[in-house]
């Protein structure tokens, strides 16, 4: 008995009347998007609609599958091929394929394949002339490329008038736009009656089909089939939980997450509700996807900071927001403060030690990494990819240089069109995901989705639908039947997700902390806990807070940063393109924009240069050996306590630069030295080794010469980027010379736009006119207290710090004057109370340092009039270790005086890392 499933069978005796059925077999795709091309072009011959549920293993699918549908219109144009749809008489006068998608990204990905005919639709909204105009009107085909946006019914009857589509492919994958899908089809069927979509998402995108499945669309549903093709890449995916079996962590997340939706649910009544739900978002979502050290992401987060409605800075910047915010409920207030304090508690154990999750991924890659393998590590957004993208360069710089090991941010579509152009072999998803992300779990064969044990039990559950999804329904009868299949949803699996307990990834902490919490040993509250928390929708731009720059511009859009965020700018009277912070905009200057993302520059030199990048030989490569310099630098600033520390130790080492250098290397404000190769390369070597990176100069040769290339590259492009940007903004014009051998006009015209700033306002750092100083703030101080007093030691310290927010550090003096000299005098104020009160002006109190990191350190125990103290307990605010940002108040009390003494006043004090 043959063993071939039935619908094979009955597939291959349909074979000839499927057309271009040879063409696919040529197709560089797996055997499920194959089978799926197969049964879409069955039924789309006849002018049927159809939804492609399917997996998508790379950027590349959607190439093939256009080069399939002007196959079927070519058969049709020679006659080959008579339908009710495709024919020739049909087909001689329809010679475009619309594809609605991720426009830019597939048009640099589609551009060297010359048959297809591509062109962008683009708005030509600087002269309110609908579109522009389309290249090559009398091809015998064209494949157009649209996004859908805010102008979608617009740019619908704009297109209507200059082109007539034989077909129309909406792609509502990971690799194209899932916006208002509801508006998009509806407006698109309107504007083009009668011409067949063929609609393609990916299986395990819930979100997706659920819309679809809502819409009044008459799609033939192609369900999941493997198989048909058994010379092609047979795909299956096999996916698994891991359980990093951090018990300690498990605790501490289930706790905040716990406080965290208790938060949310009273903080959403009130007006100032949205900024506290998304400090305890960032707080929450970072904690559960921690799979770095702590420390390292703190630094990362630090250093690319940015303002906007989707802001970026350290977790502990996050927790001083949400300790210093006031509800106006009693309850609501104590449910922030028990949040606020459990974030506390797990900081302080997390920053000595490593989580199970960072556990968890080395293991898995000292499993799976082997020669000839290709693996990814997938996690939620494309910043938090670059953060383990650099923390991985320190011990896998070869592996990610050639692609056998890719980090990508599933979230970000910049990232899946970067990294996951080819399958993969075995796939690490860093849990958890968003609800429209499980697809990812088909993005290789083999998938391994990392949880704590309390994401387990959510996973499980949630794992008896995906196994569902993942074998798909090729089985049911009516899979290749002459009738309409409608979408069923498919009913819950009685096994899941196969799952395995990694015991030995336990967390590694060098001090425990007492949770006081009773949590429910119960599954449904469990899954109920552990759901993502969708942030909530972006604030608009109002006026500045603490640390932003908002900007006007004349064409009345305002933009937000942060102080210090980068941002791209040609200056008035300028040739050449800056890049600068954000506090340093001037009235006049030209911002260069992206279309999609206006607000965040941050990125804006990367996407300029992708397609020229794309397009030179190792630039890859270059730019991940480049980055670790960013990692260099982060970390040395780190452990020596600032770039003006770093300028002496580099002296010390023999490398004579000077300060307003080593100051812009510590803002990632230059891609790194460039002092010719020999030089570069000693420049590299002494940052390195003071950053505990690198013993030897042959350990950053790569780095070295990558900083060389890099800058040689941006160098030739920067000649004439001036004009480039300036074509960008006038799309009529075009480019020749030197110029047009960079860049692809319509992608340049498609990536920015300029718009001179007419007001910048600034939130200032300290009150205007003001004059003082950390130094001066404490010496008036002690002026007229008789409970304060401080050593010349804390003297000295005040006056190398230049912390900003100085109005936080005379709190901070207030606080020890009254609340904590009436805890320890014997007052009537007891410590927890004074804790309380410091918690909600945005101070921490700290009882003492971890034992390791007092034993390592003596700086914490001090002689004080001829006895030995300890000078454990402080005041902290901040601790991203900027020395603008990061502020330490330590003193001891004096029992003898009956005073508070303060022995330091100023930056953070070594730590262990």
């Amino acid at each position: 008995m043959s063993k071939t499933p039935l619908w094979i069978e009955m597939a291959h005796g349909y074979r000839p009347s499927i057309p271009a059925y040879s063409y696919i077999e040529s197709l560089p795709c797996g055997d499920a998007l194959a089978g799926a091309a197969a049964a879409m072009g069955y039924r789309l011959r006849h002018g049927q609609s159809v939804w492609l549920s399917i997996p998508i293993m790379s950027s590349a699918d959607l190439g093939a599958l256009l080069r399939y549908l002007h196959a079927m219109r070519m058969e049709a144009y020679h006659e080959y091929l008579q339908s009710r749809w495709f024919n020739r008489h049909i087909m001689k006068d329809r010679t475009d394929l619309l594809v609605w998608t991720n426009r830019r990204e597939q048009y640099v990905r589609l551009s060297d394949d010359h048959e297809l005919g591509l062109d962008m639709v683009r708005s030509n909204s600087r002269d309110k002339q609908g579109i522009i105009p389309l290249l090559h009107p009398d091809r015998i085909l064209r494949t157009l490329l649209a996004q859908q946006n805010q102008h979608t019914l617009q740019l619908c009857e704009d297109i209507s008038f200059q082109c007539s589509p034989f077909s129309i492919v909406v792609d509502l994958t990971p690799y194209g736009k899932r916006g208002d899908i509801a508006t998009l089809l509806e407006t698109i069927s309107s504007y083009f009656p009668g011409v067949p979509l063929i609609v393609l998402s990916a299986i395990g995108d819930f979100e997706t089909e659920q819309q679809l499945r809502h819409r009044n669309l008459p799609l033939w549903r192609q369900p999941v089939g493997r198989g048909l093709f058994p010379d092609k890449r047979l795909i299956s995916p096999n996916p698994r939980v891991l359980v990093a079996n951090d018990q300690t962590f498990n605790e501490h997340l289930m706790a905040i997450v716990s406080e965290s939706r208790a938060v949310k649910e009273a903080a959403g009544t009130e007006q100032s509700g949205k900024s506290i739900i998304q400090a305890v978002d960032q707080v929450t979502s970072g904690l559960r996807s921690l799979a770095v050290p702590f420390v390292a992401f703190e630094e990362y987060q630090s250093a690319h900071r940015k303002g906007g409605p989707y802001p970026v800075k350290p977790i502990a910047d996050w927790l001083a927001d949400l300790q210093s915010s006031e509800l106006k409920s009693g309850k609501a207030q104590e449910h922030l403060y028990l949040f606020t304090e459990l974030v506390s508690a797990i900081l302080d154990m997390i920053s000595e030690g490593v989580v199970g999750k960072k556990q968890a991924l080395e293991k898995w890659l000292g499993l799976y990494l082997k020669p000839g393998v290709r693996l990814g590590v997938g996690v939620s957004s494309e910043g938090q990819a670059g953060l383990l993208r650099a923390v991985l360069m320190g011990e896998y710089p070869q592996e990610l240089a050639d692609g056998s090991l890719n980090v990508i941010g599933i979230n970000s579509g910049r990232d899946l069109y970067r990294w996951s152009d080819n399958p993969l072999d075995r796939l690490l998803l860093i849990g958890p995901l968003w609800a429209q992300c499980y697809w990812a779990l088909t993005l290789s064969d083999n998938t391994d989705l990392v949880c704590y044990p309390a994401e387990a039990e959510w996973a499980m559950r949630h794992g008896q639908r995906w196994a569902q999804y993942l074998d798909g329904d090729a089985n049911k009868p009516g899979w290749w039947s002459l009738q309409p299949c409608p979408y069923t949803s498919l009913p819950t699996a009685e096994v899941g997700i196969p799952l395995e307990t990694w015991t030995d990834c336990s967390g590694q902490y060098t001090h425990r902390v007492e949770l006081d919490m009773d949590i429910p040993n119960d599954g449904d509250w469990l899954v109920k806990v552990m759901q993502p928390i969708p942030e909530p929708p972006p604030q608009g731009v109002g006026e500045p807070e603490d640390d932003d720059v908002v900007v006007v511009t004349e064409e009345g859009q305002r933009y937000s940063y942060h102080r210090r965020q980068r941002v791209y700018a040609l200056r008035e009277g300028g040739d050449d393109l800056k890049r600068v912070l954000a506090e340093d905009l001037l009235e006049g200057d030209t911002l260069v924009l992206t279309d999609d993302s206006g607000d965040d520059c941050q990125t804006l030199l990367d996407v300029l240069i992708q397609y020229a990048a794309d397009h030179t030989e190792n630039y890859s490569r270059y730019q991940m050996f480049s980055d670790q310099w960013e990692s260099y630098i982060t970390r040395a600033v780190s452990l020596l306590g600032g770039a003006d520390a770093l300028h002496k130790a580099l002296a010390g080492e023999g490398v004579n630069v000077d300060l307003v250098t080593v100051k812009a290397w510590a803002r990632h404000a230059r891609i790194g030295p460039g002092r010719g190769a020999s030089e570069t390369a000693k420049y590299v070597f002494a940052v390195a080794k003071l950053a505990g990176m690198a013993k030897k100069p042959a350990d950053v040769t790569p780095v070295a010469q990558a900083i060389g290339n890099i800058r040689s590259f941006h160098q030739s492009l920067g000649k004439n980027l001036r004009k480039l940007i300036a074509n960008a903004g006038t799309p009529n014009r075009e480019i020749v010379g030197k110029a047009a051998s960079l860049f692809d006009q319509n992608i340049l015209a498609d990536l920015v736009h300029l718009e001179t700033i007419e007001r910048v306002i600034q939130f200032p750092h300290a009150p205007e006119g003001a004059t003082k100083t950390l130094l001066t703030i404490l010496q008036d101080h002690l002026n007229i207290s008789n409970r304060v007093t401080a050593t010349s030691r804390a003297l000295k310290s005040a006056d190398n710090s230049n912390f900003v927010k100085l109005t936080k550090v005379e709190k901070c003096l207030s606080l020890l004057e009254n609340e904590f000299f009436a805890v320890f005098s014997g007052g009537d104020m007891r410590l927890h109370e004074a804790k309380r009160i410091a918690h909600r002006a945005g101070i921490t109190y700290v009882p003492q340092m971890s034992q390791v990191t007092q034993g390592q350190y003596g700086v914490y125990n001090v002689t004080y009039n001829g006895e030995s103290v300890d000078i454990g307990k402080h005041l902290r605010i901040g601790s991203s270790f900027d020395p603008e940002l990061c502020f330490r108040l330590h003193f001891h009390w004096d029992p003898q005086g009956q005073q508070i003494v303060i022995h330091h006043f100023g930056r953070h004090l070594p730590t262990r890392k």
